[in-house]
């Protein structure tokens, strides 16, 4: 989890250092209290990896009294059988995990949405550093996720044992690949055009800022369930080639 804290300080300097907003000030009891209640580790316990794993045993063991093997046979059984038996029941216990984060990353990025759009309503303390800045609300996001979320989410999946960094990895490619895409679609408002020196176009950014972080957080759901459809389908691909190498091994001994 250490080297997710360390990412974030890199992220919230860099934030600090192109657009000088501190975001990490913004990290109070309140908004840290909201996170936590969404985060319920009893979702996440090893109970979500292990319970598939427990029924892929008992059908390995099952096996044992079905089918009727040689000596060859009850070796090959013993080893690829288990083999199968845990890679089986340990992928489909992931996606069952993360699926279970699927939803409270939903409203935990929501809420990360929430403080960047009140940040940007204090539009005044941006300066004119925004002026050369391509992303201002996408970087000023990535430093509330770095400087909000990170930090949370590492502190309560540390407690939770095995599972924990999983889910923290999980959790950080999906805010990741949200904040890109965030940024990509920044890139097409223009925002950054609307920066000036003078008060009228500051209040012309903010309102366009304003507007566009409400429309964005109104496609989170969508934004979310894109990111985890990229890193849940090699994991749905391997499940689906362990279930039918599974099939293809159990009926060589039903026919042989």
């Amino acid at each position: 989890m250490k080297k997710y804290k360390e990412k974030s300080l890199l992220i919230i300097e860099h934030v600090n250092n192109e657009i000088g907003v501190d975001v990490s000030k913004y990290q109070n009891n309140e908004i840290l209290g909201k996170i936590s209640d969404i985060i319920m580790i009893q979702n996440y316990s090893i109970k979500s990896i292990y319970k598939p794993l427990t029924v892929c045993f008992l059908i390995y063991v099952t096996g044992f009294f079905i089918f009727s093997f040689g000596k060859i046979g009850i070796f090959v059984y013993s080893i690829f059988g288990l083999l199968l038996c845990l890679i089986n029941g340990t992928v489909f216990g992931v996606i069952g995990l993360l699926s279970n984060l699927k939803n409270d990353l939903k409203l935990i990025l929501n809420s990360a949405v929430e403080l960047t759009r009140n940040i940007c309503l204090d539009f005044n303390q941006l300066g004119t550093n925004l002026q050369t800045c391509k992303n201002p609300t996408g970087l000023i996001l990535e430093g509330v996720v770095a400087a909000v979320i990170i930090p949370t989410l590492s502190n309560k999946f540390e407690k939770v044992p095995f599972s924990g960094v999983v889910l923290m990895s999980g959790s950080d490619k999906v805010l990741s690949l949200a904040i890109n895409e965030y940024k990509k679609r920044e890139d097409k408002t223009g925002i950054q055009k609307f920066v000036g020196n003078n008060s009228e176009k500051m209040l012309s950014l903010a309102e366009k800022m304003d507007a566009y972080i409400r429309d964005y957080s109104n496609k989170t759901d969508k934004i979310i369930n894109q990111s985890f459809g990229t890193i849940l389908l090699p994991l749905k691909i391997m499940f689906a080639l362990a279930i039918f190498s599974t099939f293809l091994f159990l009926l060589g001994f039903i026919i042989f």
